[in-house]
């Protein structure tokens, strides 16, 4: 009787399937480029007057249902004239085949794309335009720090670009600037003493940000890949200048005839403003620059040949003074005031060079071949000495000053680190794509070669040690070279206009480990109606150890340490309506085993060496945007997670990973003002239900001698964290330059979130992120 009630409902769906389809008809096309004759990906496709759309596929094809009538189909992408196309749609016979010729015309600031999934997917997509990327206030000019407002994404220190995706490690994400990986500072301790990213705002063209599934041909990571990519086309000189209380910059580009497009941009960024709000006091001077550039040749019909560069330099340096803290039993805040000498200095230093060369030699026939080397120099020198100077209390509370006298003990701590690492990788690869009919074939393959030169010294002394700390002083140098080979080849077939299927294997070898992975990927695309998709996804993924997964709390290496595995599966649904409004939504779960399980000290991962754990996630991640004021792009993003971990001979059984928070919500908000032409107010929110962390409890044995007693790991919770940021910008125009002046409060509600927990000896330290800071400038374009 249930299987009889199974075909019925099967038998209903594919006959309301099939009615839909003869109410309908399917309008169909390609998309090029008026300047290279290349298929145009990712086309936005609008129906003028409804809320349907699509976008164009890999080979720059588009197809969609609509019923019997007449439209006006409008086609916009990044850098390219708007065009608009008048079409009819007979009762019983589609129009003809469109070919779309779209003609280049880039402006600074124009829409980028943000996808949380792979290509072509249209589930998880996020629409953002690059003025917005830069106009969104937040402490560092640093274009990561927008997709921080992006669902699945989270970090509970907006002094950082560090940021974790459902429930990883900040090392669990990979990075591509260009096609040049990027690496975050290895070497770095305090959240606010890492370099700012070299991604510019300003040359962005788009980013792509896959949080669940990516096809087979890209990347070893198992939370995320982003995805940047600078403009590399233009209709004429475009040139920008920007200066504000923390960043210089200046960016040009332009063509070179119709065969070549060239770029190049600087940036100086002074951060140390933003320290002011800091509560530990002292010198801060924090410094960036960087210089990129970038050469794009057309030589050849359908053929395209890129050559780019970067240098990056941040040199930071601090002397701290004092540090006011507070120590929170169960009935009583007891304040210390730590009295903090010595200096910290860091010093990072990037260079790259990467040069691709794609060809397409038939319609259906394209190669590509790419090749980076990069180069980053990290180096700290830090000799900090803590101790406690003299307490002080609250002086409404007389019991708290009785309290403080009882546990004014001396507290000493020194650290003394001497550190350089030098990391220098190299990168070949390449693929074929082939395009027969409904179907795309796709192959490749790629070997990264890359090398850890390292010389330590960490020494930490006195009463107040940390969990985090070397048993014993490391003094050592030493040098780790890997092999990665990887190939993967992935099918893709349009088995409808509204379903399609890909899949496909990835292969990976590591010489160091002699380790040899397989990972099976595969997704499925559901066109459920006009304006509902719907997608379904599972893969394996396989994370390569590279250098701090590999040393232990002791400075040693531990070559033979496994990858980290994760099995993941995600159901993923997009619904739009009206113009330019749409709600996405994922459903997902994650398998994860061979973990290397790690502490963290602000953003600083300390690992075991050892794959000592497994765990699981699952959660929801949601976001609604739209132009809820008219011409202001809007969006507020949502997720629930759960992360939970099972270490091995701890006997604590599942508890949760260091980066699960549970709840997470965002949201950037524009408005204008319509008495003030080109007036914006920009409002970015992010809340986090806080993050987990190992609790130490102060004891006292029969003697009076306090000792600390480690809880159950992460039993505990950071406090909730809020940010509210809010900006206004007036652009207006001045012998044809396009002005944008700014003002900036940031934390306007001079909220004090708390970063982490410091324990010396039994005392606690808060360690808390900046407050209300103010930020003026002004952005020229010609």
């Amino acid at each position: 009787m249930r299987q009889t009630n199974v075909i019925h409902l099967l038998l209903l769906i594919f006959t309301l399937s099939a009615s839909s389809l003869q109410a309908s008809q399917p309008v169909k096309g390609r998309v090029y480029s008026g300047e290279t004759g290349q298929p145009m990906i990712a086309v936005q496709i609008l129906i003028e007057g409804t809320g349907l759309g699509t976008v164009t596929g890999n080979d720059g094809r588009f197809s969609i249902n609509l019923p019997a009538g007449h439209y006006t189909l409008i086609f916009r992408y990044i850098g390219f004239s708007e065009h608009k196309k008048r079409i009819r749609v007979g009762a019983t016979r589609p129009p003809a085949y469109m070919t779309i010729r779209m003609e280049p015309s880039v402006v600074m600031g124009q829409t980028i794309t943000i996808t949380a999934q792979g290509e072509n997917a249209k589930t998880g997509k996020y629409i953002i335009p690059t003025q917005a990327i830069r106009d969104i206030p937040a402490p560092l000019p640093d274009a990561l720090m927008a997709i921080k407002t992006l669902p699945g994404v989270f970090s509970q220190n907006d002094q950082s670009s560090f940021y974790s995706v459902r429930g990883g490690s900040y090392d669990d994400n990979l990075i591509l600037l260009n096609g040049i990986e990027l690496y975050q500072p290895h070497l770095v301790r305090k959240a606010v003493a890492e370099n700012p990213s070299p991604v510019n705002g300003a040359l962005i063209q788009s980013m792509v940000l896959q949080t669940g599934f990516s096809p087979v041909s890209q990347g070893d990571k198992t939370a995320s890949i982003l995805h940047i990519t600078y403009k590399d086309s233009a209709s004429k000189i475009n040139a920008s200048a920007r200066a504000t209380t923390v960043i210089m910059e200046a960016a040009i580009n332009g063509p070179i005839g119709k065969w070549a497009h060239w770029m190049a941009a600087a940036r100086r960024i002074d951060y140390g403003y933003i320290f002011k709000g800091l509560r530990t006091e002292g010198k801060y001077n924090p410094q960036y620059t960087d210089f990129q550039g970038q050469l794009t040749l057309r030589p050849f019909e359908g053929q395209k040949l890129k050559l780019f560069g970067l240098h990056a330099k941040s040199r930071y340096r601090a002397l701290p003074e004092a540090e006011n803290a507070q120590w929170d039993p169960i009935d009583k805040i007891i304040f210390y005031d730590f009295y903090i000498d010595g200096h910290e200095h860091f010093d990072y230093e990037t260079s790259a060079i990467r040069t691709a060369w794609t060809a397409q030699w038939t319609p259906s026939f394209t190669t590509n071949i790419e090749a980076f080397t990069y180069k980053q120099h990290e180096s700290e020198d830090a000799w900090l000495k803590y101790k406690v100077r003299s307490p002080f209390a609250d002086t409404t509370d007389a019991e708290t000053d009785s309290l403080l006298i009882e546990y004014n003990k001396n507290v000493d701590r020194e650290e003394k680190y001497n550190n350089t690492l030098d990391i220098h990788a190299k990168n070949i690869s390449g693929d074929i794509t082939l395009r027969l009919g409904d179907h795309r074939i796709r192959a490749g393959g790629a070997i990264k070669e890359i090398t850890f030169n390292d010389k330590r010294y960490e020494a930490v002394s006195g009463s107040a040690l940390l969990i985090t700390d070397p048993l014993e002083p490391i003094n050592k140098s030493g040098s780790f070279k890997a092999t990665m080979t990887t190939a993967w080849i992935e099918h893709r077939w349009q088995i409808s206009p509204l379903l399609s299927m890909t899949y496909g294997l990835r292969g990976m070898f590591t010489d160091f480990n002699n380790q040899q992975d397989w990972m099976p990927r595969w997704r499925l695309d559901w066109t459920f109606s006009d304006q509902t998709d719907i997608a379904f996804s599972a893969g394996r993924y396989v994370q390569p150890p590279l250098y701090k997964e590999l040393l232990n709390k002791s400075g040693e290496e531990q070559a033979k340490v496994r990858s980290q595995k994760s099995i993941q599966a995600a159901l993923s649904l997009r619904h739009t309506w009206n113009p330019g409004y749409s709600l996405k939504s994922e459903i997902f779960v994650k398998s994860l085993t061979d973990l290397i399980s790690y502490d963290l000290w602000d953003v600083r991962a300390v690992y075991s060496g050892k794959n000592d754990s497994r765990g699981y996630v699952y959660g929801i991640d949601a976001q609604l945007s739209g132009p809820f004021i008219p011409d202001c792009h809007s969006w507020v993003s949502y997720q629930f997670l759960i992360a939970r971990e099972n270490i091995e001979c701890d006997n604590q059984g599942w508890v949760p990973r260091p980066a699960d928070q549970r709840h997470t919500l965002a949201l950037n908000f524009q408005d204008k003002m319509v008495r003030f032409p080109g007036s914006r107010l920009h409002v970015r929110l992010i809340l986090g239900s806080g993050t987990y962390f190992t609790y130490r409890y102060r004891v006292e044995d029969d003697q009076g001698n306090a000792y600390l007693r480690s809880g159950p790991r992460n039993a505990n919770k950071l406090p909730y964290y809020q940010r509210f940021d809010i900006g206004f910008t007036q652009k207006f125009k001045w012998k044809g330059l396009q002005i944008t002046c700014r003002e900036e409060v940031l934390n306007l509600f001079n909220r004090k979130n708390t970063l982490g927990y410091t324990w010396f000896g039994h005392e606690l330290l808060k360690r808390y992120l900046s407050g209300r800071v103010f930020n003026i400038g002004a952005e020229i374009i010609l």
